[in-house]
């Protein structure tokens, strides 16, 4: 059984995310990610160890693609200052200002050292930027153990929670509009 946890921070301006690392304050920056094939990449390894890649499972560069160009949709790389690339940032936008966090994650050689706190707090910063006034995102038992400790430390709070059998995937991208066929 998979336990579904849906989260909220109601109020993303009110949060308070000064140093939010545990060891060393770190200066992490988001850097958008123009290309399908450095984002899938990016998504699958930081994903891989937690599922994500069963959520698009059916999804061909063209899908990604098109994903990619969608105006709601922003996908990032979250950086250290050195230029490293530690993990990954999508959100989507939607029309009454909350901004929805699809996925969040770090590389798996950057997990358990410290940067989560500080991504997170980024991540949130992000959405301020974005006008948010309301911030979400949808975690389950397959994310890093302490994926939900990190998520109400930050300001988020339980809107609802879900048990099934199964993992619902992610809409595929319609490639049709664009007289593209799907392979």
């Amino acid at each position: 059984m998979i336990v579904t946890t849906f989260l909220e921070v109601p109020d993303p301006v009110s949060v308070d995310l000064r140093n939010r690392s545990q060891g060393e304050p770190r200066e992490l920056h988001l850097r958008k990610i123009d290309s399908h094939l450095e984002a899938s990449a990016t998504y699958l390894e930081v994903g891989e160890k937690h599922y994500w890649p069963i959520y698009r499972i059916s999804w061909t560069d063209a899908h990604w693609a098109r994903h990619l160009q969608r105006p709601d949709i922003e996908i990032s790389g979250i950086y250290t200052n050195d230029g490293v690339k530690i993990g990954y940032l999508e959100v989507q936008i939607h029309p009454d200002s909350c901004i929805e966090i699809l996925n969040f994650g770090l590389r798996p050689a950057f997990i358990g050292k410290g940067y989560g706190r500080q991504a997170l707090a980024l991540a949130i910063r992000r959405g301020v930027e974005l006008g948010a006034t309301s911030i979400r995102l949808t975690t389950c038992s397959l994310d890093h153990p302490a994926a939900l400790k990190n998520y109400y430390s930050s300001g988020f709070r339980l809107m609802k929670e879900e048990v099934k059998n199964f993992l619902p995937l992610d809409n595929i991208p319609q490639l049709a509009e664009e007289g593209l066929a799907c392979t």
